[in-house]
């Protein structure tokens, strides 16, 4: 069954002179929107999922080691993108943010919101999404339909 869904997600820009990250954001590999992150912003979209697992990307393409400015073990300087709050038909839990899964292009996956390399932050979930929320937030016991 297909189900209408809404989704907000708050990104923030760390940069500084000409050096602002550039983004991309996707659902299920489909591109929602993509540019140059120069202030915080919060995107919205709807899409209509069917039944099943799926999942939401972010993803950071244009750093370069020279964007980050460094003096005596010091970072003066960087540029990276910050997901501040992610939102799904209106429920926001802190944890989204740290369930998605950072994989940096080149280093280790870790459950962090601050991409600080190029790479993709994704969250997975499944549908029907209100039971996906009831499940990894413990909100109880639910009905199981194979009971």
């Amino acid at each position: 069954m297909a189900t209408s869904l809404q989704f907000t997600i708050t990104l923030k820009p760390v940069g500084y002179a000409d050096r602002w990250p550039e983004f991309y954001l996707a659902m299920d590999n489909k591109l929602q929107d993509e540019g140059i992150l120069k202030e915080e912003h919060t995107y919205n979209f709807d899409v209509t999922l069917d039944d099943g697992a799926h999942s939401i990307g972010v993803g950071f393409t244009n750093k370069v080691d020279t964007d980050t400015v460094v003096n005596d073990n010091e970072i003066l300087a960087d540029k990276a993108i910050i997901v501040e709050q992610i939102t799904i038909e209106g429920y926001e839990f802190k944890d989204f943010l740290y369930r998605a899964v950072y994989t940096p292009v080149g280093r280790p996956k870790s459950h962090s919101n601050y991409l600080s390399w190029n790479g993709e932050w994704t969250l997975e979930f499944t549908t029907p999404i209100f039971t996906w929320l009831h499940q990894t937030q413990q909100l109880g016991w639910i009905y199981e339909k194979n009971l």
